[in-house]
């Protein structure tokens, strides 16, 4: 069975059409050559020392990979290439503040700690207990993004860098019209029964990331669906459908969800 397309707003669905028409031109828009790459985030810094090249290979790689075997449509090219010309800029930026304060050099950072892992595998919430820990001193989203200059202390709060890093925020969520507003869950009939059922929205995101092209790893990620309060519990009402204001239509989601791991319902 063909998994129906997850919604997109218009916008988005224009954006990829017009895609899909200038690749049929031998174009493939925006461009995700090395060269072009270097070259934006030259211009976006006004520098142009990239330090030595030993992360030339891998970012050769990547772009490979993202060509070959990514699938991207245009909005995967262009979210792609604004973060790769980010951090190559913030590259720029880093190799920069380096020349112009060697003593860094002498600073030590003792015992850090650093959070890696596949995406789903619990990161972000590991990240943010830790976080919590008055004697951590975590980073933030913006800093993390935009790392140079260094925050200051008294600009911390209000400094651009938190505006850009919510737009920025703000235009991946924008990609799934969600809206999170809650009017699915609280007009869900489940939701009277006292029970476990995780709710609409959230069998909507369980969707996306199982059915993702480029995601194999679908019957791993099934736990939580196929779990008591999942998928399963929906009595398909459709009452999610009438009170979205996205029509996102997470009945639909659901629905296919189902037909696709019909055995564990008698399980």
């Amino acid at each position: 069975m063909e998994a129906p397309r997850p919604h997109r707003p218009p916008s988005i669905r224009l954006v990829n059409a017009l895609g899909r028409a200038a690749s049929g031109l031998g174009l493939r828009l925006p461009s995700l050559s090395e060269e072009s790459l270097l070259r934006a985030a030259e211009e976006a810094t006004g520098l142009a020392d990239f330090g030595p090249s030993g992360f030339r290979p891998g970012l050769h790689q990547l772009l490979a990979s993202l060509e070959r075997d990514a699938a991207l449509n245009s909005i995967g090219r262009i979210f792609a290439r604004g973060q790769i010309v980010d951090l190559l800029a913030n590259r720029l930026r880093l190799l920069e503040h380096r020349k112009r304060h060697p003593d860094l050099a002498n600073q030590r950072v003792e015992r850090p700690l650093f959070v890696l892992g596949l995406p789903r595998t619990g990161t972000t919430i590991l990240y943010g207990l830790l976080a919590q820990d008055p004697a951590h001193r975590s980073p933030l989203s913006w800093e993390v993004g935009f790392p140079c200059p260094p925050p200051r202390g008294e600009t911390y709060h209000d400094d651009p860098r938190i505006g850009q890093m919510d737009r920025q925020l703000d235009q991946l969520r924008r990609c799934v019209d969600c809206i999170r507003c809650g009017a699915c869950f609280s007009d869900c009939p489940k939701r009277g029964e006292g029970g476990e059922f995780i709710g609409p929205a959230a069998c909507v995101d369980l969707f996306r990331f199982f059915f993702d092209p480029r995601d194999g790893s679908r019957e791993k990620r099934g736990g939580t669906a196929l779990a008591p309060g999942g998928i399963f519990d929906c009595d398909s009402h459709a009452n999610c459908v009438k009170v979205c204001p996205k029509d996102v239509r997470p009945l639909r989601a659901i629905t296919f969800m189902k037909r696709e791991f019909p055995a564990s319902r008698e399980e």
